[in-house]
Parts: C-alpha cells; sequence; structure tokens
C-alpha cells in the first residue's frame, strides 16, 4: 500500500500597492510631512502635493498622521494588487505642548520611554542670537552647541552627548517636517517659524531613523495655519556686534605650565 501525503505549505501575506493623497479637511490642502505607518512600523511620508505610495499587507490596518491633526486608520483591501486611498484628515484640539515628535508620528510625554527633550518656539524666540542655532544652547540637557567664529551666517557645532566617534562624523540627523537637511542649512530657519523641536539621544528613540542617526536626531516641527487663526502681520528686528576680547593677557609658556 503507497500512502502520499500532501502537506499544504503556509504562503506569505498578499502584498498590496497602496497610494494616494493626504490633506487637511479644514482646507483641502495637501499636506507635506504626513506619516503613513502600517502594522509592521514601516513607513513613508508624503511629498509636496500630499502624494505617498506604500506596500503594505493585505488586509492590514495603515495608519495616517500629521502633527496638530487626528489620525486616521484605514483597512488595506484584499481583492487587488493595488488600491487608491485618499485621506482628509481633522484638526485636533489637543495642545501641542501636551505630544512630542518622533520620527514616524507623534506620542504623548507622558508614554515616551526613551530620552527626549523637547524646546518649544516661545524659548527660542525669546532669545537673542545671532543664529537660530545658538538658540539651543543651554536649552537642553545633553547638548552641547559650540561657535567657532562670530560670523552670523556660521553655523554652529553641535553635538548631542558627547562625541561619539573619532574617525566619522559628530553631528547629529537634522529632520525638517519629515525631511532630513544638512547642518548647513539648520541656522537659517527662521524662529518664528518653529512649533517645537525634539531632540532624540538615546538609542531607542532614534533607531527608526538608521545609522544617520548614530550621533542623535533633532526633529523641528514648523508652524501652520489653522482654521481659526486670523490674518496677522508681525515684524521684528535684532541687532547685535560680537568682537573679540582685547587686552595683554599674561599667557603661560612651556616651562610654566610643566611646573
Amino acid at each position: 500500500m503507497l500512502v502520499v501525503a500532501v502537506g499544504a505549505m503556509a504562503q506569505a501575506p498578499a502584498k498590496v500597492v497602496v497610494s494616494g493623497v493626504v490633506t487637511a479637511a479644514d482646507s483641502d490642502e495637501p499636506l507635506l510631512g504626513a506619516t503613513v505607518v502600517t502594522q509592521t512600523m514601516t513607513g513613508v511620508t508624503t511629498q509636496i502635493d500630499g502624494t505617498y505610495s506604500i506596500e503594505a499587507e493585505a488586509g492590514s490596518v495603515l495608519t495616517f498622521q500629521y502633527v496638530g491633526y487626528v489620525a486616521q486608520t484605514w483597512k488595506v483591501p484584499t481583492e487587488s494588487a493595488t488600491a487608491t486611498c485618499n485621506i482628509a484628515l481633522q484638526p485636533d484640539a489637543q495642545v501641542v505642548d501636551d505630544v512630542v515628535v518622533i520620527a514616524y508620528g507623534t506620542r504623548k510625554k507622558g508614554t515616551v520611554t526613551g530620552s527626549v527633550s523637547t524646546v518649544k518656539s516661545a524659548k527660542i524666540e525669546k532669545t537673542p542670537t545671532a543664529a537660530f542655532d545658538q538658540a539651543l544652547q543651554g536649552q537642553v540637557a545633553g547638548l552641547t552647541v559650540l561657535s567657532n567664529t562670530g560670523e552670523p551666517s556660521a553655523s554652529a557645532v553641535m553635538t548631542i552627548r558627547g562625541t561619539n566617534s573619532i574617525n566619522s562624523g559628530t553631528a547629529p540627523l537634522y529632520i525638517l517636517d519629515g525631511v532630513p537637511i544638512a547642518a548647513s542649512d539648520f541656522n537659517t530657519i527662521n524662529p518664528a517659524d518653529i512649533e517645537s523641536i525634539s531632540v532624540l539621544k538615546d538609542a531607542s528613540s532614534t533607531s527608526i531613523y538608521g545609522a544617520r542617526a548614530a550621533n542623535g536626531v533633532i526633529v523641528i516641527t514648523t508652524k501652520r495655519g489653522q482654521m481659526d487663526d486670523r490674518p496677522m502681520i508681525e515684524f521684528r528686528t535684532q541687532l547685535g556686534i560680537s568682537q573679540v576680547a582685547s587686552g595683554n593677557w599674561d599667557l603661560m609658556n612651556t616651562s610654566e605650565r610643566i611646573q
């Protein structure tokens, strides 16, 4: 007697390519930098026109998030290999002070287990500095800000929790509304346009950014108009002088230093 056993191999879940546009429900404007995250914690950010494209498992759930708006979920269909999902996010009434921006979304301060520090726009705007990056000096524990020159256009050198490497660079990764920017562009940002700055320090909060976040991450969120805001024109000006200290300093020579 011949017995034949037929086994059914478990198949991997089918993949579906989901694309669409993420807009604001109150203005119908596309949202740049909105995050689309799968259940496996992989995600993408929307382009300047609000469009996105992501591959997800059939039957799974996608989460759409944007700072200042209520997150929405959408179930991926199982009928076809492609799907279209256009999402209009509703404005969130919660205060921005209660949330911390971390990679693909936001978290409440009480639920963040990693080392994250947040600086609000009120502190930055009240700090008189020649460059925007120097305004963070003394605001965040573990963040060192050094200015090599007094030039207004010179970028400050930032390190988070000291120097992590001898051969490679020590500059953190800068993220502006979900888009990486160069360190030289950081000091060109207008402080009046900043809503909040989150400084991610340890591996638990920076791991989602990969190897580029080995020296920490500085996440910048800019201000956005709200539905109930009135038109407002604001003008600010600042004048400062930076000069080298002069004087006849009595310096030590080599022999005096050894003694």
